[in-house]
């Protein structure tokens, strides 16, 4: 995870505007590790709380949230944390294992940048209701879709449809690669009525749909402080006001759906707030990429193009058994440049090798400022694995970036020990 503070408040995790009344961070992944605690603390806990201002606190568990302060507990006794100052919560609860989908299992994504998984079980021309496994019964309008995907279906194609290419039309993607442009009339239980370009009227049954894509834009984001959640099943839920007690996570989704999921399920969640910026979220990034061997055909720069809040491979940022939110999943050989400005006044970050990589890859992380190198991990190398350097993940000093127009992060592959580009997928 990485992140930039301003100079008043900002964070891989932030970054500081001296224009705010409080820092401002720049982040690169929100999993929810701390920066501050060792990652043997880090481990150990149950919970993780970052905060703006101050250490990250490690707890056994978390009481409760309101809208003042999240609550948690450890053997020394509970701690407070104003909610306005968090930057996430970190848990230990591992995501669902992959799993072989069931034909009527969809993903469904939203405008407001939501995903909730499940299956369609009734629909008419404003939406439809989906039965989500951890949610239950969730009612998603049309007005509020950008996106649904049927899993297995998806997955089995060699190369599925780019569902954020831009349409003029809304489009239902058919097995066998073909497309049908047209205008979505209503859903059903078995299939979805369109209107093709041609004007005819048609019944498409799901069975025959690999994904369906919405001529829709993504929503503007609301003012204020947001609540981010993921859920085991990669369910991905925001909110503003979210309260926690007796163990349940209950607030309203901006899409205007109620939230209430055991906390139990709760993978990872974070902040959204004007006192800090994600690194993924930071637009204007330059990318280079020194693959270690020359590819066989294609660009380098697209084959291996990092992942935004997504490991290189594409599955949830992890490492050390922790799940991130936000983050870059990159391979080895890959440098980034993100412009500061000058308005920010701190990063903070957390790297590591990710955990779905395996037990064999090495990297070093290094970190410039305008240029300049400020912090070299060392050889790291994946958590669990036995040998020299370090295990992931690894927490940086909050680094100084007051002033500065650049930061550049480098991956490099491994040390003159170990050089070679094996299994290095590396998290940011």
């Amino acid at each position: 995870m990485a992140a930039v503070r301003a100079p008043l408040p900002q964070a891989s995790r932030g970054c500081y505007d001296p224009a705010m009344r409080f820092p401002t961070f720049l982040a690169l992944a929100a999993p929810l590790l701390a920066t501050v605690i060792s990652a043997q603390a880090a481990s150990d806990a149950g919970v993780r709380v970052e905060r703006v201002v101050g250490a990250p606190i490690a707890a056994d568990r978390l009481v409760s949230i309101d809208g003042e302060n999240v609550v948690v507990t450890a053997a020394s006794g509970e701690t407070k944390v104003p909610f306005a100052d968090v930057i996430e919560i970190g848990f230990t609860t591992p995501p669902d294992p992959p799993q072989a989908w069931r034909a009527t299992a969809v993903a469904v994504d939203l405008t407001s940048g939501e995903t909730v998984f499940g299956e369609v079980k009734t629909g008419d021309q404003h939406g439809f209701t989906l039965a989500s496994p951890l949610l239950g019964d969730i009612v998603v309008s049309i007005d509020r879709l950008l996106a649904m995907r049927f899993l297995k279906r998806l997955s089995q194609m060699p190369e599925p449809p780019d569902l954020r290419a831009a349409e003029t039309m809304d489009v239902v993607h058919l097995t066998g690669a073909d497309r049908l442009a047209c205008t979505i009339e209503a859903f059903s239980t078995n299939s979805v009525a369109v209107e093709s370009s041609s004007g005819e009227k048609i019944d498409v049954a799901y069975e025959r749909v690999t994904a369906i894509r919405v001529n829709a834009d993504p929503a503007k984001r609301p003012a204020g402080t947001l609540f981010v959640a993921v859920l085991r099943d990669g369910t991905q839920v925001t909110g503003s006001s979210p309260a926690v007690r007796d163990g349940r996570l209950r607030m309203k989704s901006v899409s205007g759906f109620p939230v209430d999921a055991s906390l139990a399920d709760v993978v990872a969640a974070h902040v959204v707030s004007d006192r800090f910026v994600y690194l993924s979220d930071l637009p204007g990034a330059k990318t280079e990429v020194t693959p270690f061997w020359k590819t066989v055909a294609g660009d380098p720069a697209v084959l291996y193009a990092p992942r935004l809040d997504r490991s290189f491979t594409g599955r949830p940022l992890r490492s050390g058994g922790r799940t991130w939110v936000k983050g870059l999943g990159v391979y080895c050989g890959t440098s980034m440049t993100f412009p500061l400005g000058g308005k920010f006044s701190q990063f903070r970050a957390s790297v590591g090798l990710d955990d779905g990589a395996g037990p064999l890859g090495g990297v070093v992380f290094e970190v410039l400022v305008d240029g300049q190198s400020k912090w070299t991990s060392g050889f790291v190398r994946a958590a669990g694995s036995e040998g020299r350097g370090k295990p992931g993940p690894v927490h940086l000093p909050h680094l100084d970036v007051k002033g500065a127009n650049t930061l550049t992060l480098r991956v490099l592959s491994g040390d003159a020990e170990d050089p070679w580009p094996v299994a290095d997928e590396a998290d940011w």
